[in-house]
């Protein structure tokens, strides 16, 4: 009780225990190294760093700590690592701080920054690492995906703007050096459907 225990897969044996006493969700970083917890935020939480909390794999030992308030599934991992754990990303409000992704307890080592951003992805591999960004469709202005090439993340490298979207998923090539956004909105403004409305961009 109090702990989430990681277990060897080929052995079976138990590899380290994290003291996370109320973890309500818990993901792997790409190559296992690293694993993320969240809990219900507490003052106890706060004063120790936060509620999502990057512990390390094999030796169960805190990280980092941020404060993640509310807890969505569909932004769930909060922290986003690349595919070689070389960087790691963390949406926050207005923008996305970037980590070492392995010594991410030393802080943000850069940052994108954009107004009312709603969603982000990096991709996935090695480098060159590409961090997408989307801001949903706010009354007339349109939504917009932006796409940022790491260490330059100052000027995006491509955007497009778009209607009716007030949603994006993400998807990837598997090497990350190509990619699909599925927007989405839950109204459909050609009446067609009940469902609301998705495209690919």
């Amino acid at each position: 009780k109090g702990t989430v225990n990681v277990y060897d897969a080929t052995t079976g044996k138990q590899q380290c225990a994290i003291a996370s006493k109320g973890a309500a969700a818990a993901a792997f970083s790409p190559s296992g190294a690293f694993v993320q917890t969240w809990e219900k935020l507490t003052d106890e939480l706060q004063n120790a760093g936060g509620n999502l909390r990057v512990w390390d794999a094999q030796t169960g030992a805190f990280l980092a700590g941020f404060s993640q308030k509310a807890f969505s599934k569909e932004a769930w991992p909060y922290v986003r690592w690349s595919g070689d754990e070389v960087i790691a990303c963390l949406q926050v409000t207005n923008g996305v701080h970037v980590y070492n992704g392995r010594d991410i307890g030393k802080g943000v080592i850069s940052k994108i920054t954009q107004e009312k951003l709603k969603s982000f992805d990096i991709s996935p591999g090695s480098a060159p690492y590409s961090i997408a960004t989307f801001v949903p469709e706010i009354k007339a202005d349109p939504a917009q995906m932006k796409m940022f090439r790491y260490p330059n993340l100052t000027e995006a490298v491509a955007q497009k703007k778009m209607f009716r979207a007030s949603d994006a998923e993400f998807l990837w090539s598997p090497t990350g050096s190509a990619i699909l956004i599925r927007t989405s909105t839950d109204v459909d403004a050609s009446g067609g459907s009940y469902y609301g409305e998705s495209k690919l961009t």
